[in-house]
């Protein structure tokens, strides 16, 4: 994660973010560097893990996330792991690394 060469993947986020992916590990093991500002997945709308675990630690700002139904509020060097089935979203401004264990097919669905 030297440059931005080192990014295979980055796409929009839902409330005005972006997602940049690495994968120095291979495919079922990878980081993420998330920018967020606003609601994850938009509103009326839950994610969910599906062959996929995400260990999120926060870098900057305040997250407000949301986890099968219970409430946490993270703030710089707060961690979080949404685990393999979990329903979750996110709110806030700011910045976190995910660590991604994907098992094959490992996907987050928007439902």
């Amino acid at each position: 994660m030297k440059n931005s060469s080192d990014v295979v993947k980055e796409y929009p986020l839902s409330g005005d973010g972006v997602v940049r992916v690495y994968k120095p590990f291979g495919n079922e093991k990878y980081i993420a560097v998330v920018e967020q500002h606003g609601r994850y997945p938009e509103a009326g709308k839950t994610a969910r893990n599906h062959g996929r675990s995400e260990f999120s630690v926060i870098i900057s700002g305040t997250f407000e996330y949301c986890v099968d139904g219970v409430q946490t509020t993270l703030k710089e060097k707060d961690h979080i792991l949404v685990g393999d089935g979990q329903r979750y979203s996110i709110e806030g401004n700011g910045k976190a690394l995910v660590f991604v264990t994907d098992r094959e097919g490992g996907a987050t669905l928007i439902e």
